[in-house]
């Protein structure tokens, strides 16, 4: 057919007569999927430019239509029903929408309203003049005339452009009906075939639709946030440099990564809204997609070795690491697989290959998931058991996120799935247009956002990480004293050292000789640390016993420590 040999002509034209104006550009042509497009507008507010909805038609284009833009509170309007003329528009098959001879022998519409869509009788307090609706008549045949550009002429325009200025936030709809010229049975019968693209135009400049620009402003913040947090954790980890723990290395990483994921996520649309040239596109849409795969498997990585508790409570993982480490790239590869399938191909039309995509993906998913619970259980319940309150209010806390993450998940799931439960209804476009790109994305980002951050303030660089690591609390009651005293020789063959009269030799932070870490019970219930030199061990043993009446001047080791920074002094 004529016009399809000319449409990459077409196109060409469109490119250079109205995509430097950088809008959102949909095709619409004589089929019937493509006689009628939507997207939303947003009203000129303070100093932006004015929105309008521009089509034009291709050259090959012939024929006569009826074509009409309206926002889609005033649909209602459209049409008349024969039978009851006064009756709104409810989508109904028998509702006549565009005047032709037999709408006029009907008295539908008059014979000015020839080949325009119909406009039903108004109520009282309704005028013409306050819907959002403008129609007319388009003969292709005809030559535009560059001077008569204005929609309030009436006159036709030939293949355009023809403009609609908005005045009102809401979703618009450009709908172009072909009309037959001449009776079917006859030779000379013109049937319309036609194809355009429509501009729509918004307050802002650029390619992308309206209920998707939000997005470019969204990742912009959330770049900004995570750029933030990572000075932040820089700043920490320079000033404690020195008790950095391995797993503070891998948050580390991870803070790197999501902010190169993240800005090369902010850059995709903006490039898309800026530019939108197809190949390019595309080609970071892909990259997007790697990326977003990776910082999946690297998140859940790093919550099952926090969860197992790497260096907090385990030195090293063992063969445990290889093992997590496998699991994260196969859920890396099949993450891959599954965002670049989606992205090939379409949902509808996926059919047996969605399976294939989703199954390996959700296993290993799964098997994350169950992981993670399972270690940040038994971790817990091993410090609890130890009397290790401190490691045990961080998993605690830990694990507190994680639950509120599943809460706000399970909330968000029935408030989506209450909002798209009507998708296949007429009403459901128009009525999310606005928020719907934050249901399908941008809450689950803001949410990680959220979870992560807690995450890394609670293993954030701090003086006494190196005290914390591998060391446990002492007791605090006599009852635990003497069940850890109990446990003492089991741990010291474990650790295959020596204890030295209750004594660890400890570093001094200025650069002097060790001093030996003192473990003392000091009266019937209280147990403290003491630092000092080796000749005042003997005067601070004296001061003991003549405080407490020298009822008990034991020494017995409460703790095993392999730190090397000295502890804080309790009183």
């Amino acid at each position: 057919m004529k016009t399809t040999s000319s449409l990459p002509l077409f196109i060409l034209l469109l490119w250079s007569s109205i995509s430097l104006s950088n809008a959102y550009q949909v095709l619409i042509s004589d089929t019937d999927d493509l006689r009628q497009v939507c997207s939303g507008m947003w009203q000129k507010f303070a100093k932006s430019r004015d929105p309008y909805i521009e089509i034009i038609f291709g050259p090959a284009s012939s024929g006569q239509l009826a074509l009409v833009v309206y926002e889609w509170q005033d649909a209602k309007w459209l049409g008349i029903n024969p039978s009851n003329k006064q009756a709104e528009n409810s989508w109904q098959e028998d509702r006549v929408y565009v005047c032709t001879l037999d709408a006029i022998a009907q008295s539908l519409c008059t014979k000015a309203e020839l080949g325009e869509f119909i406009i039903s009788p108004l109520p009282s307090g309704v005028t013409r003049e306050s819907l959002n609706i403008w129609t007319q008549r388009v003969k292709l045949e005809a030559k535009p005339n560059p001077g008569d550009l204005s929609l309030d002429t009436g006159k036709q325009m030939g293949s355009g452009p023809y403009r609609y200025n908005v005045t009102k936030t809401g979703y618009y709809c450009v709908g172009a009906v072909p009309l037959t010229v001449g009776l079917p049975t006859t030779s000379n019968t013109t049937y319309s075939t036609y194809t355009g693209v429509v501009a729509f135009e918004n307050v802002f400049k650029g390619n992308l639709p309206a209920g998707e620009y939000p997005k470019v402003a969204f990742y912009g913040f959330v770049t900004i946030i995570y750029v933030m947090v990572g000075i932040l954790w820089g700043y920490n980890c320079y000033r404690h440099r020195t008790e950095i723990l391995p797993v503070q290395h891998y948050i580390s990483g991870s803070i790197l990564f999501l902010i190169v994921e993240l800005t090369t996520v902010f850059g995709y649309y903006k490039y898309l809204n800026d530019f939108g040239n197809p190949s390019m596109t595309r080609a970071l849409l892909v990259l997007v997609s790697i990326l977003s795969a990776a910082r999946n498997a690297l998140s859940f990585f790093m919550l099952l070795i926090v969860s197992l508790g790497y260096s907090i409570v385990k030195d090293s993982l063992g063969s445990v690491m290889l093992r997590i480490r496998l699991l994260a790239i196969a859920h890396f590869i099949f993450g891959v697989v599954y965002a670049i399938g989606m992205a090939i191909f379409p949902f509808e039309t996926a059919g047996l290959w969605i399976f294939f995509m989703v199954f390996p993906l959700a296993f290993t998913l799964t098997g994350f998931m169950m992981w993670i619970m399972a270690a940040l259980a038994h971790t817990i319940q091993d410090l609890e058991s130890r009397k290790q309150t401190f490691k045990t209010q961080m998993f605690v806390r830990l694990h507190r996120i994680l639950i509120g993450a599943a809460i706000v998940i399970v909330i968000f799931f029935f408030v989506s799935s209450v909002s798209f439960s009507n998708r296949l209804q007429q009403d459901f476009a128009p009525d999310t247009w606005r928020t719907r790109w934050f249901l399908l994305d941008g809450w689950l980002s803001l949410l990680y956002m959220v979870c992560f951050v807690s995450i890394a303030f609670l293993w954030r660089p701090t003086e006494r990480n190196r005290y914390l690591a591998m060391s446990d609390e002492l007791a605090q009651d006599e009852e635990a004293a003497d069940e850890y005293d109990d446990q003492a020789p089991e741990r010291d063959g474990a650790l295959g050292d020596e204890d030295d009269g209750g004594k660890e030799w400890v570093p001094q932070g200025d650069g002097r000789d060790a001093v030996p870490l003192q473990l003392r019970r000091v009266g019937d219930e209280t147990v403290v640390f003491d630092i000092g030199e080796d000749d005042d061990d003997g005067e601070d043993l004296q001061k003991s016993e003549d405080q407490f009446g020298g009822n008990d001047n034991e020494h017995r080791p409460l703790r095993r420590s392999t730190s090397t920074e000295r502890p804080p002094d309790y009183h």
